[in-house]
């Protein structure tokens, strides 16, 4: 009999460690609800997105927001860039690099229209970004 009792409570014990029914709590379960979950995780009023990008050849997605930099591709893991893009201007180029751990960054935007190949949807932007010494072209735009 005190055998049952230590197993009931034990297991009472153990339920009881387990997040709350009521909980809201969601795991991204993709990249780009990865990417979401980061934009919304700072302070809505001072993080903003500054534009999207798109590259094919080799294809990668970006996502430029007032504090860093989100890199999605299709073959590795996806990379944050955290610095501070608030000098980036929609009315003139724009270059900016450095480095993130041991990846190296280069961001190129012109102020000319683009018509992305992969998809033919014209953008308001040329695109160049170059991360560890591999040269990614494509369209970007808010």
């Amino acid at each position: 009999m005190m055998k049952f009792l230590n197993v009931i409570v034990l297991i009472g014990v153990l339920t009881s460690c387990n997040v709350p029914k009521d909980a809201d709590v969601e795991i991204p379960l993709n990249k780009y609800d990865v990417i979401e979950a980061l934009a919304e995780s700072d302070n809505e009023e001072t993080v903003k997105l500054l534009l999207k990008a798109s590259f094919t050849e080799p294809f990668m997605y970006a996502e430029i927001y007032t504090n860093r930099a989100v890199f999605s591709f299709p073959d590795k893991d996806t990379l944050v860039w955290k610095h501070n893009f608030d000098s980036l201007s929609f009315a003139k180029d724009f270059n900016e690099s450095g480095e993130e751990g041991e990846h190296s960054i280069q961001i190129k935007i012109e102020n000319k229209p683009c018509t992305h190949p992969g998809s033919g949807e014209k953008w308001s932007k040329k695109a160049n970004f170059t991360i560890d010494n591999i040269n990614y072209t494509g369209c970007a735009g808010n």
